[in-house]
């Protein structure tokens, strides 16, 4: 939005830095006598924090008040507008922002103001606001005034170029806090007319196809579409062999064609999109700059091809390298939102590797690195339920190999398990686990009648009033006995303990911790 008229003076650089960034906020020198408000108030950076909740709404229905065209009125209002978005954008504030969007629609048909300009600095404060205050029909009034805007058949080229890249980036906001499949399908259209209407080949085409490619994969992760990943893969791939784009970006194009490789192999059962996948995620991860980006949707990406390709081709190799990676996510992660994703996924996978592969002492590293990490969660329910299921998984696996360090190491995660469950702890039953999960109620761990009648039936009794930490106990005793009858000495079975190796690795992994925050 720009408003136009007299001759501006000059107005402060760093006050037009913010959200509206077109508006030109100078208000001439001349003008300043004939403010209907204080001057020093109004021309004041921190007018909206000075003035109190009344006077500002005084001020703000002043300026709203219909009047004959008036230009010193009208960059008053835009002014009040932009400080009032800023505001908000600061502080949260909703009241500034109810101010900063009446004020906008209020300059929509002022004779000073760009019409169009105007419009899009109000659909970008309303998806903006939206994004922040995590209300999608925000975002929705937003799209309302965009088609509005689509329907004027007259917009130049260059209107028309605006109003598509406003599509692309609010039905996009709408998208992430909906997971609306239509709103992906928007914005894949809109980037790919963005990039018909550049230079075949230059960057800004390039980057534009990067866009479509982006939305086409979200869209086709919710609705397994096969066409939309094919057309993904093949923009990404031309975009791949483009040399002139930034480092960052270029590895960002790998990390998607990595992504939408891994979804066609795995639903496709297909080894050399995987193998490819893994390639792209591997050159995604030695090319990005992690000062600015997050290394862990990376990392979480390549563990899951890794996981995909074992579940494939059955190499340990693979379910190695994945729980490599899947404890280097969850060891980097410092978004509570996605912390316990990656935790559960880390059990998981720790769970899958000794119930069909048995130990390997890698393990021990990324049991204790779940360990270390109780403190750190609210709530630690979900380590607890998992270390437990990962015990009675190891002591099942024990049982079937025979295996020595198989035993020892069930020996150890039910030592850990009964040291982290508190006494009180009878049941899982209302644990929400990540992704809209729930525990099988025929699980071991699911509670503690069950775990009870499980051991039973293998001979280890318990009582009444056992908890967890006495019926996980007892199954350490039983595999104690069974070791002895297999012949071993105490001092054989202490020295091939596990426990002073994993002391060892948790306290590198509390050490770490503190390093890192």
């Amino acid at each position: 939005m720009e408003v136009t008229g007299p001759a501006m003076g000059e107005g402060d650089a760093d006050e037009q830095d913010g959200f509206l960034t077109v508006i030109d906020y100078s208000i001439p020198r001349d003008y300043g006598a004939s403010l209907p408000f204080e001057a020093e108030v109004t021309l004041g950076e921190g007018m909206v924090r000075r003035l109190d909740g009344e006077s500002l709404g005084n001020l703000v229905a002043e300026l709203l008040a219909d009047s004959e065209p008036d230009y010193v009125r009208c960059v008053a209002r835009a002014r009040l507008a932009k400080l009032s978005a800023e505001h908000f954008l600061r502080s949260g504030d909703v009241c500034a922002l109810e101010y900063a969007l009446e004020l906008l629609k209020k300059l929509i048909g002022d004779p000073f103001t760009e019409s169009l300009g105007t419009t899009l600095e109000l659909m970008r404060l309303l998806a903006k606001a939206g994004e922040l205050l995590r209300q999608p029909e925000l975002i929705s009034n937003a799209i309302d005034i965009l088609d509005s805007c689509k329907d004027d058949s007259h917009q130049s080229p260059e209107s028309q170029r605006e109003l598509l890249i406003a599509s692309c980036r609010i039905h996009a906001l709408r998208a992430e806090l909906t997971n609306s499949p239509q709103d992906w399908l928007i914005v894949g259209n809109a980037a790919t007319r963005l990039a018909e209407m550049s230079e075949r080949g230059g960057l800004q085409f390039h980057q534009y196809e990067l866009h479509a490619a982006e939305a086409f994969l979200e869209y086709c992760e919710l609705t397994r579409d096969m066409n939309s990943l094919n057309d993904s893969i093949k923009r990404l791939h031309g975009i791949a062999t483009f040399t002139s784009l930034p480092r960052a970006q270029m590895a960002a194009v790998y990390y998607r064609l990595g992504r939408a490789l891994r979804f066609r192999g795995a639903w496709a059962g297909s080894k050399a999109d995987l193998d490819e996948a893994v390639a792209k995620l591997e050159q995604a991860i030695a090319m990005a700059d992690f000062t600015s980006a997050d290394i862990c949707p990376y990392l979480s990406n390549q563990a899951f091809a890794y996981q995909q390709r074992y579940a494939t081709t059955k190499d340990v190799a693979d379910l190695d390298l994945a729980l490599q990676a899947l404890a280097r996510s969850f060891s980097t992660t410092n978004d509570s939102r996605y912390s316990e994703n990656r935790l559960f996924n880390l059990l998981n996978t720790i769970t899958r590797r000794i119930s069909t592969e048995g130990y390997t002492p890698e393990l021990l590293s990324h049991l204790a690195l779940i360990e270390s990490r109780v403190t750190t969660f609210s709530d630690p329910t979900l380590i607890r339920w998992g270390v437990i299921d990962m015990a009675i998984n190891a002591y099942i696996r024990a049982h079937h190999s025979l295996a020595l360090m198989d035993f020892q190491f069930a020996a150890l995660v039910l030592e850990r398990a009964a040291s982290l469950t508190p006494s009180d702890v009878t049941s899982f039953e209302n644990l929400a686990l990540p992704g809209g999960l729930f525990i099988n109620r025929q699980s071991p761990a699911f509670d503690l009648n069950n775990l009870k009648k499980i051991l039973a039936s293998a001979g280890i009794p318990s009582t009444d009033t056992d908890g967890f930490r006495e019926v996980l106990n007892a199954v350490i005793i039983d595999i104690n006995t069974d070791l002895v009858r297999s012949g071993m000495t105490q001092d054989e079975i202490m020295k091939s303990s596990l426990g002073g190796t994993y002391d060892t690795a948790l306290f590198v992994h509390l050490d770490n911790i503190e390093d890192f925050h």
